[in-house]
């Protein structure tokens, strides 16, 4: 009886949710075994890595997921860290393909819907529909999110090499104060990135839209399906922005030709 244990307890670790792929090792291996997941009709959708395979049975774990979104090359600090979203697949089968020193095998696995949720496969497909396109908008935000970053440093770097009394100095140090403005406004909160303490930009946007569409058992809304346009309108209005930008980081090149130039990807 639960009454009668006073203060001891039992923990331990929950088993991982997904397929388990197993294969066996005649030896160590050296380098990472990676495995590709791949669906009916041959199309990628995820590749797992096991790091260190050693002697006799292994095992990796597949979530059931797609990829998820190009992560931020800058790992940022936030109050509650949820993690990156993998879209899971729709009911159907899969192959797991193994490929380690000449040797290739592949298993099947087949993958069911919950039975206790009533969904059909139009509304798995219309859920993972739209997480994807999220999924897709995310990357590209934290690509756009990485080149503002990437210019303001140098902006920066740039801006300490100056002479103090240069015109340049003067429209470096206000491109790039305009620079760390807009991202901070538009794109991603601003550090420390308390979450719910701080209003959410375009990146809090989606993630968040992502998660409410993820951890629901119903197809995405009407209302949601809209505010993903939305969304990706913002987006392209942001790149736009960026585009504008480059007309002054030309000209600021042009300006500061005898010093190193501002890379623009």
């Amino acid at each position: 009886r639960l009454e009668n244990l006073g203060d001891r307890t039992y923990k331990a670790k929950n088993p991982k949710y997904g397929a388990y792929i197993n294969f066996y090792l005649n030896e160590d291996s050296k380098s990472p075994i990676q495995i590709q997941i791949k669906d009916d009709n041959g199309n990628l959708i995820t590749t797992l890595e096991h790091p260190h395979g050693k002697k006799g049975i292994n095992r990796v774990v597949w979530d059931l997921g797609h990829e998820g979104a190009v992560a931020l090359k800058n790992k940022v600090k936030e109050g509650f860290s949820y993690g990156s979203i993998r879209p899971k697949v729709i009911p159907g089968k899969y192959t797991a393909h193994i490929s380690h020193r000449g040797t290739k095998l592949e298993t099947e696995i087949n993958v069911i819907g919950d039975l206790r949720i009533k969904m059909s496969n139009e509304d798995y497909k219309a859920k993972l529909e739209a997480l994807l396109e999220l999924r897709n908008l995310l990357s590209q935000t934290h690509q756009l999110i990485d080149q503002f970053s990437g210019i303001i440093d140098q902006l920066a770097i740039l801006n300490e090499k100056l002479e103090s009394n240069s015109n340049a100095k003067s429209l470096v140090g206000s491109t790039h104060q305009e620079l760390v403005a807009y991202k901070e406004e538009h794109l991603m909160r601003p550090p420390p990135s308390m979450n719910y303490r701080q209003r959410p930009r375009l990146r809090e946007e989606i993630r968040s839209l992502m998660r409410a569409i993820d951890n629901t058992t119903n197809p995405p809304t009407l209302p949601q399906l809209e505010r993903i346009k939305s969304l990706t309108e913002e987006l392209s209005s942001h790149q736009q922005r960026m585009k504008d930008f480059k007309t002054v980081l030309l000209e600021i090149n042009k300006e500061t030709a005898s010093t190193p130039q501002i890379i623009i990807k």
